[in-house]
């Protein structure tokens, strides 16, 4: 039986008297950052659509070198940041690996052997991304097909039967993912085979393993909680200063606060986001190590039987004199 509990108590203490490896969580947090959603209110006057439209055009038409520069400019830093979070995955991993041995660990020494495995996890992340991509592409397209070509009930039917098909698949490319990794850093393991153990290893405690998934549920919502009950008096702290600043500067203090809070604010997100990826890491890990080690089978305490050692023949010169 696995004490789930335990599994839990124990990666927070890791991941709280280890704070450098927060570091690592930082790097895997700034690698995800790259995709920014952006709301566009739909105006049903088609007059000031158009205005906004040929602002928009005039601006991008004026301004098109500086928007390619910026657009180089953000790709190269997501790159960065990207190649960082995977050497930080590498450097978790073998970290968090050598505190449960108890071996010494720096931040230096994590992260020389996260630049090692960086081909490895890399290699399994884009596959395990590839395949969860090409199986959305795959189950959606007929679906969106279907309600472009207005038949809604089939449509409906099919989008239900996708869902059903798609959630177990990106179950599965999650998973592997997560293993795999493992096997990679702990297992020295080169990117196929530690795909092929990560699988078997699901196939053989998968009800395990969903469990422990679904444990993650709860715990990000308090953690959503948590920020929100956080998000409070940060707020209220603000609001105080920036009516102080706009008493003393006017609109510019109002300015002035908005960007400091904007600033406070992602510096905490970003400070509890580290932590947490810091204390998952640590829990999946913890769980496969105890999923993964091999059972030691127990001493069988029956008494061996008594080898009687039989007596030494007589030679057959013997048995014929003694005839005689």
């Amino acid at each position: 039986m696995i004490n789930y509990l335990s599994i839990l108590k124990k990666a927070f203490t890791l991941t709280w008297k280890n704070r450098y490896l927060w570091w690592y969580g930082f790097f895997i947090t700034l690698s995800g950052v790259g995709s920014f959603n952006y709301l566009f209110n739909n105006n049903r006057n088609g007059r000031r659509d158009l205005v906004h439209q040929h602002a928009i055009g005039n601006f991008i038409s004026q301004n098109t070198h500086w928007l390619v520069i910026g657009a180089i400019i953000i790709l190269i830093l997501y790159a960065i940041f990207l190649i960082l979070g995977i050497i930080a995955r590498g450097a978790l991993i073998d970290s968090l690996g050598k505190r449960l041995k108890d071996e010494n660990s720096t931040f230096r020494s994590g992260f020389n052997r996260g630049r090692r495995f960086f081909g490895r996890i890399a290699l399994v992340a884009i596959l395990m991304d590839l395949f969860a991509l090409a199986s959305i592409i795959v189950l959606i397209a007929p679906v969106a097909f279907l309600f472009l070509s207005q038949a809604y009930l089939v449509g409906v039917f099919m989008g239900i039967l996708a869902v059903i098909i798609l959630v177990p698949i990106l179950l599965l490319a999650y998973y592997l993912k997560t293993y795999a990794y493992i096997y990679a850093v702990l297992g020295d393991l080169r990117f196929w085979p530690a795909i092929e153990r990560a699988y078997v290893l699901l196939q053989e405690n998968i009800l395990a393993s969903l469990i422990m998934g679904l444990i993650f549920i709860p715990i990000s919502l308090a953690l959503a909680i948590a920020i929100i009950m956080a998000a409070i008096p940060i707020f209220i702290i603000f609001l105080g200063i920036g009516l102080v600043l706009y008493l003393l500067l006017g609109q510019m203090g109002i300015i002035v606060t908005v960007i400091l809070g904007f600033i406070c604010f992602f510096i905490f997100l970003f400070l509890i986001r580290s932590a947490y990826e810091v204390f998952a890491q640590a829990v999946w890990l913890i769980f496969f190590r105890q999923i993964a080690s091999p059972k030691v089978k127990e001493a069988v305490t029956e008494p061996e039987p008594e080898i009687k050692v039989a007596p030494k023949a007589m030679p057959i010169i013997d048995i014929e004199k003694s005839g005689k």
